[in-house]
């Protein structure tokens, strides 16, 4: 069935019956005033309004002269900050960065195993060790004190048990040093300090130094950097053995660094010393004071470097002795036994990529007598009965190649370096019995920047000798410790 949809009569009575009521219930007269008075709050409200806006205006006047005063305060402080910066900020950086001076003591040692494989009988095993030896004989300290910003004093004194165990090359007698303690009967053997150098320097700017003392000749690369922690092998070369140009001097060395560019620098140096002598450390026997120069070219750059360098070194050196003439007065008579010249220079080389490094050393020196004595054996300085000193020429050179191998991921910050020598050595062209060949080789293991361990093997020929028919074959191991 559809419903309809048109509203019921009823519902229409209904609304009808509603609205009247409505307006039946509408209060009239004081009633309706009475209900009307609530309405009055508006007006209130709207005067309260109005003192909020004054109110905001006057804070906003506060807000506006609080700026400008700050603003004012602002450049007051600027300013004093200012004559602060000028005055006391100054004194006070003066102060803070004022030179304190300092004290360093460091050095290093080394321990080492060697033995020289000598034919049986030769007369070469009567200074070497023959057997399995333990070594422990090099022990260098620093002392570097810094005075001010440019001037400083470094010290190297190396202690060693030599005399003892040396061997007289002429008597064939082993050196004993012991000594008895008269207190308490206790023995002691005797060692001995050596002054590699002691000297001050003044250096006000990279490019200009003063150095005066016992100074390391600056030639080379091996001479500089002669401490056992930083070399490669055990043994020293040939050019420090044989000292054709001299390892260290006494006197004034003026030196300095230049860098025309940021990866290219230039070092010089300019020595005037003693020169050679058989006292050269603390006096002169002649006038004729020897002068040396020192020219570097250094490239460096990531994963590559670069050096050439030599240094050129021409002096005299005499002995005298000294006896009495007359007793009254008393007077001298002095004889020179021996005076020779010596010019030198040596040449250095070092090439470096990707942890491939290639190094070599060359000297050549000549030696002319005006005095001479009885002729020495190069190195071992053995006189020769009746015969006198020649004038003569030596050169010596060596090359080393080594390889840090690139273990990184493996071996992190340690590093394994395999070296190989090559050296060539004729100190007096006047007796080849000394010229020698040599092929040397090793692995050098570093587990931290301050120990090095090193093993090192190698076979040494007298070319030209007589005397020395059989090579010598050695090996060695050492540990080398920085601290």
């Amino acid at each position: 069935m559809v419903q309809s949809t048109k509203a019921p009569s009823w519902f229409v009575a209904i609304g009808l019956i509603l609205f009247a009521l409505q307006g039946i219930a509408q209060p009239t007269g004081p009633q309706q005033k009475r209900n009307k008075a609530p309405q009055a709050p508006p007006a209130a409200t709207a005067e309260s309004v109005e003192a909020l806006q004054h109110r905001l205006q006057a804070l906003e006047e506060k807000n506006r002269q609080q700026e400008a005063i700050n603003a004012k305060q602002a450049e007051q402080i600027e300013e004093l900050t200012d004559r602060l910066d000028e005055s006391e900020f100054d004194a006070l950086e003066e102060v803070s960065s004022e030179f304190e001076p300092t004290f360093q003591m460091f050095g290093f040692f080394d321990v080492g195993l060697t033995k020289f494989f000598i034919k049986e009988g030769d007369a070469l095993a009567a200074g070497m060790p023959e057997d399995w030896t333990f070594v422990a004989t090099d022990f260098n300290l620093y002392f570097l004190s810094r005075l001010t910003e440019s001037l400083q004093v470094l010290a190297e004194v190396k202690f060693t048990f030599l005399p003892l165990g040396s061997v007289d090359l002429v008597l064939l007698e082993r050196r004993d040093t012991t000594v008895q303690d008269p207190h308490d009967t206790s023995r002691i053997r005797l060692g001995s300090i050596f002054i590699e150098r002691i000297q001050l320097t003044w250096k006000p700017a990279d490019w200009f130094g003063v150095t005066a003392g016992r100074f390391i000749t600056p030639f080379g690369i091996w001479n500089t950097d002669h401490g056992n922690p930083v070399l490669l092998g055990t043994y020293a070369p040939y050019i420090m053995l044989t000292e054709l140009v001299p390892l260290r001097q006494t006197g004034v060395m003026i030196h300095g660094r230049f860098f025309p560019t940021e990866t290219l620098y230039l070092d010089y140096a300019v020595t005037v010393s003693n020169g050679r002598g058989p006292a050269d450390e603390v006096y002169d026997l002649d006038d004729d004071k020897a002068v040396g120069l020192k020219l570097k070219m250094t490239h460096e750059r990531e994963n590559f470097t670069f050096s050439l360098g030599g240094y050129g070194y021409f002096g005299h050196s005499t002995d005298k002795v000294s006896s009495i003439a007359s007793i009254d007065p008393i007077m001298l008579d002095t004889e020179q036994t021996e005076r020779f010249s010596e010019l030198t220079g040596s040449l250095d080389l070092l090439i470096e990529l990707f942890g491939v490094k290639l190094q070599a050393e060359y000297a050549r020196t000549l030696v002319k007598y005006e005095t001479r004595t009885v002729r020495r054996f190069p190195m071992t300085d053995t006189p020769v009965a009746g015969v006198y000193q020649p004038d003569y020429m030596g050169w010596v050179a060596y090359t080393m190649i080594s390889w840090t191998l690139p273990l990184e991921r493996l071996l992190g910050s340690k590093t394994l370096t395999p070296f190989l020598m090559f050296e060539v050595s004729e100190p007096d062209d006047t007796i080849k019995e000394f010229d020698l060949l040599t092929l040397r080789g090793g692995f050098n293991f570093k587990p931290n920047a301050v120990l090095a361990l090193k093993i090192d093997g190698g076979w040494v020929g007298f070319t030209k000798s007589k005397y020395f028919p059989h090579p010598i074959w050695l090996v060695g191991a050492q540990v080398a410790v920085a601290f």
